[in-house]
């Protein structure tokens, strides 16, 4: 897949030249983003499993990870009103960021791993959600769609976990993590010269500020998104859940990084694969239908965990199911918010839906290293298992009979 076309820009007028160019911009700046983001948040985990910690200890590092993103969300919420406050605070919040994953490797004493841990999830939480409204924006006046953008962000990460495992291996943690936060604080300094219009539409319907109550009271009369809400916050927060544990498993395995990049790095690929499917089939009824077999693969992938076996590589063709759940749910739940709320609400309402998804994952990141310590990773998977399967039974009653849109639109 070429990063770039070949345009002729002597025939185009000013405004679309400009929108091209910009938009090639985007996508280096996804890529080397996501390239960065693989080199530390793909082994994190298992990086602090390594460390002399208790499995409270452990499990307060975890937990960290998601409910950082909780008050990341929160301050986005708040200070960034407009698309120029938001992308004055990414900025930040990138540039702190970068510096700590470039750094993050080298303490360790708990409370400095733990306040590194903190800052660093703090900045990653609302990160990309700000990341998605950019890429909305530039890909619409590109006339383009967002999953060919947002693509190139799963091929850098196939190239980094592969190449970061490596590293990890025979270099160390400390010093793949400093070429990640390298790697990071170059892309912010690319997201510096994106442009966007400041009259799309949708970006001027986050600068209104609506009731918060009001939000809330339409948001939950609208009973399509409250079952979606509960089912997709319950098996989307599962799979991340999931890959925390398996990260954990998998060091007690003894399953070196090099492998498990591989086998990231396949579950990622697949993640590709899926997603170019799913928008080459795309019908408005195959959104439902494809957030369900996502969920499915989710219910599938934490059994196969639990199962005992005695060659431990083969669990990490089971974490390949992964690439299922993200490639068909990441643009099908786009997809689908659009279809069930207004434009007005769907900003309040995706982070309505991140805000609770990052609550159940905290929870269950806490939850898995100290159950793994007293009774066993197999107690733990079966935990993820049956509630992903909760999520999924509470997808079921979402209609499909809203005006259908385009995967452009996503």
């Amino acid at each position: 897949m070429r990063f770039y076309e070949a345009y002729d820009f002597n025939e185009m007028d000013e405004s679309l030249r400009k929108s091209k160019a910009n938009y090639i911009l985007l996508i280096v700046t996804v890529f080397l983003r996501w390239l960065g983001d693989s080199f530390f948040y793909a082994f994190m985990a298992r990086y602090l499993k390594s460390l002399p910690f208790s499995p409270v200890e452990l499990g307060i590092l975890t937990m960290t990870i998601p409910f950082m993103g909780i008050f990341g969300s929160l301050a986005l919420a708040l200070l960034g009103t407009n698309p120029t406050r938001r992308k004055i605070f990414f900025v930040i919040l990138f540039a702190l960021e970068s510096g700590v994953v470039a750094f993050f490797g080298f303490p360790t004493q708990f409370f400095l791993v733990f306040l590194f841990d903190m800052i660093a999830n703090f900045c990653t939480g609302p990160e990309f959600s700000i990341i998605d409204t950019f890429i909305v924006g530039v890909t619409d006046q590109a006339k383009k769609t967002y999953g060919s953008a947002r693509q190139f962000g799963t091929l850098a990460y196939i190239v980094g976990v592969l190449s970061g495992g490596y590293l990890i291996t025979y270099i160390s943690n400390q010093w793949t993590f400093f070429i990640g936060g390298c790697i990071m604080l170059f892309s912010s300094i690319l997201f510096l010269f994106l442009k966007y219009d400041k009259n799309d539409t949708e970006l001027i319907e986050t600068q209104k500020k609506p009731s918060i109550r009001g939000n809330l009271r339409d948001l939950f009369q609208n009973r399509n998104f409250v079952f979606f809400l509960l089912g997709v916050s319950l098996f989307e927060a599962m799979m991340l859940a999931t890959d925390t544990g398996f990260s954990l498993f998998s060091v007690d395995l003894g399953i070196n990084d090099t492998l498990f990049g591989y086998a990231f790095a396949a579950a990622i690929a697949l993640e590709f694969i899926v997603m170019m499917i799913f928008q080459r089939i795309y019908r408005p009824t195959t959104v439902k239908i494809a957030i369900i077999v996502g969920a499915a693969a989710q219910v599938l992938r934490p059994i196969l965990f639990a199962i005992p076996l005695q060659n431990p590589n083969i669990y990490l063709f089971f974490d390949i199911l992964r690439g299922v759940t993200m490639g068909l749910c990441l643009l099908a739940q786009l997809i689908l918010l659009r279809r069930i709320l207004s434009p007005k609400l769907l900003y309040p309402g995706y982070f309505l839906f991140a805000l609770v998804k990052f609550v159940l994952c905290a929870g269950m990141d806490f939850l898995i290293p100290v159950l793994a310590d007293s009774a066993g990773y197999t107690p733990a998977f079966l935990i993820l298992a049956g509630i992903s399967l909760l999520g999924l039974i509470l997808v079921l009653p979402i209609s499909m009979k809203e005006k259908p849109t385009s995967p452009e639109a996503a």
